[in-house]
């Protein structure tokens, strides 16, 4: 494990990682979430907030009880060891976020609640 502090070259960092964890209880979106599954890196999270409706659980990443830190570590220890399963959770994860969450899905969105809103 490595506390790096403050780094500028995020994407090299996704590039070496083999599993994102994101242990948060309370996150309204989860940018640094969605960027690691853009980039199909296996995610693991807490069931909480937004978080299920950015990660199908067992589909495109895991989702863990909120504040279990042993499931958390199980699930992790998981996807080290099952690479096959992890790749496949990396690649859903990639499609995910392309799919629902991509910059122009987001304001296609945003521009049909405004539209909505307007009415």
């Amino acid at each position: 494990m490595i506390f790096a502090g403050f780094v500028k070259d995020i994407e090299a960092v996704y590039a070496a990682l083999d599993v994102f964890l994101f242990p948060v209880f309370f996150e309204g979106l989860g940018t640094s979430l969605l960027a690691a599954m853009a980039c199909a890196i296996p995610s693991i999270a807490f069931n909480c907030c937004a978080l299920a409706e950015i990660i199908e659980n067992e589909k495109s990443g895991l989702l863990v009880e909120t504040a279990n830190v042993e499931e958390i570590q199980k699930s992790a220890a998981r996807l080290l060891r099952d690479r096959n399963f992890a790749r496949r959770l990396g690649e859903a994860g990639h499609r995910r976020i392309e799919e629902v969450f991509s910059a122009d899905r987001m304001v296609e969105e945003m521009l049909r609640v405004y539209a909505e809103a307007l009415r």
